[in-house]
């Protein structure tokens, strides 16, 4: 089976980009989904103060219409086993604004303050498993496209070849024909001998 055609290579191409979003996708999820591990091994437990959102805006298209969605994150302050104050974003994201001035527990790193995670309610968790099941209903619906692709190019292959043959019209008055070759043929009830 050829792949020819520019359809079929802007499909693999298009294939191709959106492949590589999926897997950058799912690779940043799981670096997520680490992240909150190693917290959850290292981290102390706190609370922390929500003092502004960090917001986040997504456009969609579907069906011809353009929506916009924001994503907001809390950026949260908190003390330090040192006493110093620091300053963090969450990093689950949620499609409600965070209460500014409303507590919330805390997993932090002791080595890296910036590393955060809310522990319950509204942001909680490290935002990384819907990357991860983004990921692998991507990788499902790619295969299967490819699939799809390949059956496609099948189906045109021997589309093509059989307008190919259909088309060669030595063989007889009406193209193809299979009694062309033969000089006699004859009909005996359910049978057809040609010589």
């Amino acid at each position: 089976m050829e792949f020819t055609g520019p359809f079929f290579a802007l499909f693999f191409v298009v294939l191709l980009v959106i492949g590589g979003v999926v897997v950058w996708g799912a690779i940043q999820g799981s670096r997520k989904v680490a992240r909150s591990q190693e917290l959850r091994e290292v981290g102390r437990v706190t609370t922390g103060t929500v003092v502004d959102n960090q917001m986040e805006s997504h456009s969609h298209h579907h069906d011809g219409h353009h929506r916009t969605s924001i994503t907001f994150r809390p950026v949260v302050r908190y003390r330090a086993q040192d006493g110093t104050e620091v300053t963090a974003v969450g990093p689950a994201a949620s499609n409600r604004s965070f209460i500014v001035g409303s507590t919330v527990p805390l997993r932090v790193h002791p080595d890296r303050p910036e590393q955060i995670e809310i522990t319950s309610g509204q942001g909680r968790g490290s935002g990384g498993v819907a990357g991860i099941v983004v990921g692998v209903i991507g990788v499902v619906v790619l295969v299967l496209m490819a699939t799809f692709a390949c059956s496609a190019q099948r189906e045109f292959d021997d589309f093509r070849n059989d307008m190919g043959n259909s088309t060669d019209f030595d063989n007889g008055p009406f193209g193809n024909d299979p009694f062309g070759d033969f000089q006699q043929c004859t009909i005996d009830g359910q049978q057809v001998s040609c010589k």
